[in-house]
């Protein structure tokens, strides 16, 4: 027997196309008042027609399908949605060449990582909440110099770490979904001996590999995997320590990823970084602009 019109399910347009998390809360009604259930965690009426369903997604990297119970007078029916769930967290490592002011090629090693939220605590608000907000945080040093060692130059002695907040102007998954974002942004800089901590704002925008340059790559075989691109700009206007008086400090990076399997990637990326502050501790005014690229590995989970 076919289930009446009346009595067929309608999901929310407003309730997630996709999550992060193990189960997500998904709105819907139907015309005439039925009863819904689910056997795979909960699904209820709050109003005749109305109902609230906790979809359970069970693997991260692909669309996951779950069933609903319609019982409308003697007959009951069955229903299914897909919802597909993302990975919320990755971390890598890069090599990082970096070009400095004074030519001397310098190589760094470099640690990143990255997490998204599905949403703050229990706020469900789709505005400000959910699928909105991440942070990501990098570290990088100086492990070896192309030309400082040849000419007895000592070594640029030359650390960066970073954390970031970000906040999606769209909601959805990274990786998947294609955004444009704001972020606050906490450096940490150390140049030989002199230390600077500083605060900036910027922005990020993040999509699929366009389709023009993905066809330039597909020409390389192991490159025949989806891809994702993001470009972040960030300009540090804030000093946090009392020790530091800032000039011009801004990084632009454009960073990309092939997707070889669900979890592990390979990336790539170049970037221009400019620091320029006063160590009032040292009495020294320091300046060094660089340009790099990097090149590592990843993993998503």
């Amino acid at each position: 027997r076919l289930p009446r019109k009346t009595a067929r399910p309608r999901i929310s347009i407003k309730s997630p196309r996709s999550t992060y998390s193990h189960t997500t809360t998904l709105t819907g009604e139907t015309t005439a008042p039925v009863q819904v259930s689910s056997k795979e965690k909960a699904a209820k009426n709050f109003k005749p027609t109305e109902f609230k369903w906790e979809f359970l997604a069970r693997r991260r990297g692909e669309m996951n399908s779950a069933m609903i119970e319609i019982k409308d007078n003697d007959y009951t029916y069955k229903a299914f949605h897909e919802i597909y769930k993302g990975f919320p967290r990755e971390i890598s490592t890069r090599l990082t060449g970096v070009l400095t002011n004074n030519l001397e090629v310098v190589m760094l090693a470099e640690i990143a990582g990255q997490w998204w939220f599905e949403q703050l605590l229990w706020w469900e608000n789709r505005n400000f909440s959910l699928q909105r907000w991440g942070v990501s945080a990098k570290f990088f040093q100086t492990v070896a110099a192309v030309g400082g060692a040849s000419t007895g130059q000592s070594l640029l002695r030359l650390q960066v770490g970073t954390v970031d907040l970000k906040y999606r102007l769209t909601p959805g998954i990274w990786g998947r979904d294609h955004t444009l974002g704001l972020m606050a942004d906490v450096q940490y800089v150390r140049i030989e001996d002199y230390v600077a901590q500083m605060g900036g704002i910027g922005a990020f925008w993040a999509r699929s590999m366009p389709r023009f340059i993905d066809n330039i790559f597909n020409l390389v075989p192991f490159m025949r995997y989806p891809k994702w691109l993001d470009v972040e700009g960030i300009v540090y206007m804030l000093p946090l320590s009392a020790r530091n008086r800032l000039g011009v400090n801004t990084a632009v990076n454009f960073h990309g990823k092939v997707l070889w399997s669900q979890r592990f990637f390979g990336e790539a990326g170049f970037g221009l970084k400019l620091f320029q502050f006063d160590d009032l501790v040292e009495r020294k005014s320091v300046g060094l602009a660089v340009a790099y690229g990097t090149v590592g590995l990843g993993y998503n989970f």
